[in-house]
């Protein structure tokens, strides 16, 4: 056989080898692959953001990796995960969870196939800064809210003396506030809470019930029970209020509906503007115990609020995308008012804890203990005298000075050796996960949010694989952390890879240096087991009543909160309940919302604390101390008391608390931990604390 008839058949040895390898292959061309942001791409800054990706597939089964990330900013360090199959001819909708850094416009997309060639695609994002109110509407049939975004937000002012809240003016000044709104369908709906993360207010209004999916309803029902507001809106569909997954939640039971020939005079009156003639259909509803009836018709409740979990839902009984409603001139302000009142009732206190006490908290402990100047320089005097001189002239004395490239050596791997074992006796050769987390539930319900903060000390170079106690998990890295030396720092944000598989959020891998902790931020729904109940009420100048312990931890150093009085309960065990018996002051430094002069028909005013703290959350935080102590003079020998000591000063001192005057907030140590993280299998020890917050309304 010649030369040239090798060459031949080599080349379509080659040629069949490469057709081969194409069928038996995915490749760019078999799966397509589609991505937009939630609700329109509108984020807000340091919040979660839901991307949906739709994935179609061709004629062969397909697994790979579906990933986001960004280009540029801290943010791009972290990747978003998740594994994904598809059948033959599959077509599958996911949604990634992201959180953007500041100005990032937009997120890229990656599935990268097992075998072939990675496809991408881009989501295009709108940025909403801290300052800015957000508004997400689900509406399957239209998007008749834009006009909220017109709301003059320069009429908004906040109480005199008080702290007032990002973007809201105080008396006589003017706000900066933006208002957006952003849109989605039903099936659209985030399958997790962090989709409703950037959002104020959710509006639920003419949606189909049938068409949404457990993890949709179950979603939305987290994120308000986490402190989220949501606004249902009834109307002449009302078997979509009665027979749906959020029947349960809502703060009225529904009975039908009633055209208002009549129409509807309270609102005008009310929320001013001109009423066009028309006949409104409400729905006809009972408002349900514990809920407040803030408008009503002849006897018919018309805007209602409830508490659900921390947060709150609101009702309406009359359509807000119909007419004649849809054309009243005071629609407007009607939301205005709405979205004032949310902004009063925030923030959580577990969603505004200031991040850098809680951190200082966390490394002061014996594993980062930094040796002393002393010690340092001892042990490098006693190198160079060892490397140097008595090198010397002990090998001069014996007449081997030739031996220098052997002893040199020596004397630096024995003092590696000293180092090493000088940094295991300090800092030891265990694992230890240092843990900081706040409950914050409201009182009578298990529901609420947990935000966990965690510090990692590994005694090795290694990558830890983190999974959480909870299936839907926020995980960010604490903005700040200690420097080491009695001051803070920015923290680099290590490189992460996040993943999403079967459901569950976890930390795929986490590189963490040798004798080195890295702090991570966690936030996710929280149910107790059994639920903290009180009775409290003022009478003839105190407050009095009981705290009961429904759930199965103990309530440890109790303490009530009640303007500005702070008494302790002691501990309360399980089903044990304690008495309640103390002065009530005089309403606070700041006025009752209803008697200031701009405050709305609802009642109340957008007061909020500044990210520095408040002088109210100050005092409250001097009045616990004493209670929830002791306190040990050396926090680096009790890493329990440095724990405590920075939950309570980045919750209070540091934290943006503002308390309302119409409920009592209990604090207690708990003996469980609901948030918790597992190490991907790996032995450690674990030293935490978890502070429970109560909110208690006070009847008078």
């Amino acid at each position: 056989m010649t030369t040239a008839e090798l060459r031949v058949i080599a080349r379509h040895a080659g040629l069949w080898l490469l057709i081969a390898c194409a069928a038996q292959s995915p490749t760019a061309a078999q799966v397509q692959l589609v991505a937009g942001g939630g609700f329109e791409g509108q984020y807000r800054e340091g919040s979660y953001l839901g991307v949906t990706i739709d994935l179609t597939n061709g004629s062969k089964s397909t697994r790979g990796e579906l990933s986001a990330g960004f280009g540029s900013g801290p943010a791009s360090k972290v990747r978003y995960t998740q594994h994904v199959d598809l059948p033959p001819g599959a077509h599958k909708r996911t949604t990634l969870y992201v959180r953007p850094s500041s100005f990032e416009n937009e997120v890229h997309v990656r599935f990268t196939p097992e075998r072939g060639r990675p496809v991408i695609a881009r989501a295009q994002l709108a940025y909403s800064d801290a300052s800015s109110v957000v508004a997400y509407v689900i509406h399957d049939q239209g998007s008749g809210y834009h006009f909220i975004r017109s709301i003059d937000t320069s009429k908004w002012a906040a109480p005199a003396g008080s702290a007032v809240a990002p973007g809201v003016g105080g008396p006589g000044g003017s706000s900066t506030t933006a208002v957006s709104v952003a849109y989605s369908d039903t099936t659209h709906m985030p399958d997790s809470w962090k989709g409703y993360d950037s959002a104020d207010l959710v509006i639920l209004d003419e949606h189909s019930p049938s068409a949404l999916t457990a993890d949709q309803a179950q979603a939305l029902k987290e994120w308000v029970a986490m402190g989220g507001h949501l606004l249902v809106v009834g109307g002449e569909d009302w078997q979509r209020l009665e027979q749906g997954p959020f029947a349960d939640m809502l703060p009225v039971d529904v009975r039908g509906e009633l055209p208002m020939a009549g129409g509807l005079p309270e609102l005008a009156a009310t929320y001013g503007g001109s009423m066009p003639p028309g006949t409104p259909v409400i729905t006809l509803c009972q408002a349900r115990k514990g809920a407040e009836t803030l408008l009503s018709h002849e006897g018919r409740p018309l805007i209602v609020r409830g508490a659900h979990g921390v947060g709150h839902v609101y009702f309406f009984a009359f359509p807000v995308d119909r007419q004649p409603i849809k054309d009243w001139s005071g629609l407007q302000s009607l939301i205005s008012q709405v979205i004032q009142d949310i902004r009063s009732r925030s923030p959580r206190l577990a969603a505004g804890i200031s991040e850098p006490p809680v951190c200082d908290g966390l490394c002061e402990n014996p594993s980062m203990a930094v040796p002393s100047f002393r010690v340092v320089g001892l042990f490098l005097l006693a190198y160079l005298i060892c490397l140097v001189p008595a090198n010397y002239f002990v090998l001069k004395r014996l007449g081997k000075r030739e031996l220098a490239w052997l002893t040199t050596p020596a004397i630096v791997i024995v003092f590696t050796l000293i180092a090493y074992v000088m940094g295991l006796i300090m800092r030891g050769g265990d694992v230890v996960v240092y843990s900081a987390s706040v409950v914050e539930v409201r009182a009578g319900s298990p529901l609420g949010i947990s935000s966990g903060y965690f510090g990692i000390f590994s005694p090795r170079k290694t990558r830890y694989r983190i999974a959480f106690s909870q299936p839907h998990v926020a995980i960010d890295v604490p903005n700040r952390a200690t420097s080491g030396f009695g001051g803070f720092e920015e923290v680099e944000v290590p490189a992460m890879t996040l993943a999403s598989d079967g459901g569950e959020d976890s930390v795929r891998s986490m590189l963490i240096n040798m004798w080195d902790q890295q702090l991570l931020e966690a936030r996710a729904a929280t149910a107790l087991e059994g639920a903290v109940t009180a009775d409290l009420r003022v009478a003839d100048g105190e407050l009095v009543g009981e705290v009961h312990n429904g759930t199965s931890m103990t309530m440890a150093q109790t303490a009530i909160r009640y303007r500005s009085m702070t008494k302790g309960l002691g501990d309360i065990a399980p089903s044990a309940s304690a008495p309640v018996r103390a002065s009530a002051p005089a309403s606070g430094a700041m006025p009752a919302p209803a008697t200031h002069p701009g405050a709305g028909p609802m009642g109340v005013m957008p007061y909020m604390g500044s990210p520095s703290g408040t002088p109210e959350g100050r005092d409250a935080f001097n009045q616990l101390m004493p209670i929830m102590g002791p306190w040990p003079t050396s926090a680096a020998d009790d890493p329990d008391s440095a724990i405590r000591r920075g939950l309570l000063g980045g919750l209070l001192e540091r934290g943006r608390p503002v308390f309302a005057d119409s409920e009592a907030l209990v604090f207690a140590w708990l003996d469980g931990q609901p948030l918790r993280i597992d190490l991907g299998g790996a032995r450690y020890r674990s030293i935490g604390r978890t502070l429970l917050v109560v909110h208690v309304p006070v009847s008078e």
